[in-house]
């Protein structure tokens, strides 16, 4: 018992050590303060939370079944990432085949879902019947009977967010809630920042939206994208357009800029980065 991983990463600590200086080290700003505060770590000790994936029995054992598994699928994640970064950063064609992009698909589908904050959500949904009973319904997709009506008031609280939570780890790609439908319908690309455009910085959101030029937000407009910082010079863009190019460089440093305060902006807890520069950067 006492063995058990308990420190669980919801970002994966090889995508941390892609922002990390020589040192081995992250600058991070900490949001939770009235003041903003800087500090510096290693990837171990930040985008964690203690048995986050853990589900624990009425009778205080519990199961680490989900972070054992999320550790065995990152494998596959870890390997593509890897050669994709790789590539771009030798000036070479990262050639991300199809069987890639799916691969893609599904890490930032799983990144979406793992948030902590979605662990919260549920555990508000769950203290309310009503709104839980709906949301259990939409993701059988059939009404409950009679029985599973009782089995759910008598089981709604923090153990069923726990268990939902968990089992988003596993959801099928048809099933409510799942952004994997609409990852599918448009392409995967990767983007490059140009050299002396800046840093990406990685925040506890970790997926950023950016608008198309008339400012629409919806992930399904043309000229909309999601960027997933994989380090500090390497992006993963979705929703590209047949007709655009499947590698793209930002040279503009403005751009870069507006992109890191959008991951400030929208992170609950900690923003981290290369240098302690670029972290500055985002309190001025």
């Amino acid at each position: 018992m006492n063995n058990f991983p308990k420190r669980h990463h919801y970002i994966p600590k090889f995508i941390l050590r892609n922002f990390v200086d020589h040192n081995g080290h992250l600058h991070c700003i900490d949001k939770h303060p009235p003041e903003h505060k800087y500090f510096k770590t290693t990837p171990k000790n930040v985008f964690l939370e203690t048995n986050l994936y853990t589900e624990f029995s009425e009778d205080g054992t519990r199961s680490t079944q989900a972070e054992t598994k999320l550790s065995q699928i990152e494998g596959k994640f870890s390997e593509v990432i890897k050669k994709i970064v790789e590539a771009v950063r030798s000036g070479g064609d990262p050639a991300v085949e199809p069987s890639d992009e799916d691969v893609l698909r599904e890490f930032i589908n799983l990144q979406i879902n793992r948030h902590p904050e979605i662990k919260e959500t549920l555990r508000n949904l769950c203290q309310r019947p009503g709104i839980l009973q709906s949301y259990v319904e939409r993701w059988l997709g059939r009404p409950l009977n009679n029985a599973e009506l009782e089995a759910l008031n008598e089981f709604r609280g923090n153990r069923l967010a726990d268990r939902v939570f968990t089992d988003t780890m596993n959801v099928p790609d048809d099933a409510p809630g799942s952004w994997m439908p609409d990852l599918k319908q448009q392409r995967i690309g990767i983007c490059k920042i140009g050299e002396g455009a800046g840093e990406f910085v990685i925040g506890d959101k970790q997926i950023v939206i950016i608008p198309s030029e008339t400012g629409d937000r919806n992930l399904m407009s043309p000229g909309v994208w999601l960027l997933y910082p994989i380090s500090y010079d390497v992006g993963v863009l979705w929703g590209l357009m047949d007709w655009e190019k499947k590698r793209i460089i930002f040279a503009d440093p403005r751009w870069v800029c507006d992109i890191n305060q959008e991951s400030f902006r929208i992170s609950q807890s900690i923003v981290a980065g290369r240098s302690e520069r670029q972290i500055r950067l985002l309190l001025s």
